[in-house]
C-alpha cells in the first residue's frame, strides 16, 4: 500500500493503512519514553529533604524562608515533594 498510487476508490484502504502505521509509531514512541515514577511525587519532611539535597537543616530552613527551594508549610512543619527537590538540585 505504501508504494501504490492512491485513487478515490482506494481511499478507505489508504486511511486504514495510515491509521495502523500511526498506531505502530505511537507504540514505538511510548516504548522509548522513560517511565515516569509516580512514587517520586511523595511528601517528605525536613530530615529526608536534608538527605536528598545533602544540606544541613539550618541551610534548608534558610533556603525555604527565602523561597529558593520548593517547600510547603503546614502549621509549624515544612514539607517537600521529592521530585521537586530532585529537579531543584
Amino acid at each position: 500500500m505504501a508504494n501504490e498510487q492512491i485513487t478515490f476508490d482506494k481511499l478507505p484502504q489508504a486511511v486504514g493503512y495510515l491509521t495502523e502505521q500511526m498506531e505502530q509509531i505511537r507504540q514505538m514512541v511510548a516504548a522509548l519514553q522513560p517511565q515516569a515514577s509516580s512514587d517520586k511525587h511523595r511528601l517528605v519532611e525536613i530530615d529526608e529533604a536534608c538527605k536528598i539535597t545533602r544540606k544541613a537543616k539550618p541551610t534548608i530552613y534558610t533556603l525555604a524562608r527565602k523561597g529558593l527551594i520548593p517547600a510547603y508549610k503546614r502549621g509549624k512543619k515544612l514539607y517537600f515533594y521529592e521530585n521537586e527537590l530532585l529537579q531543584w538540585i
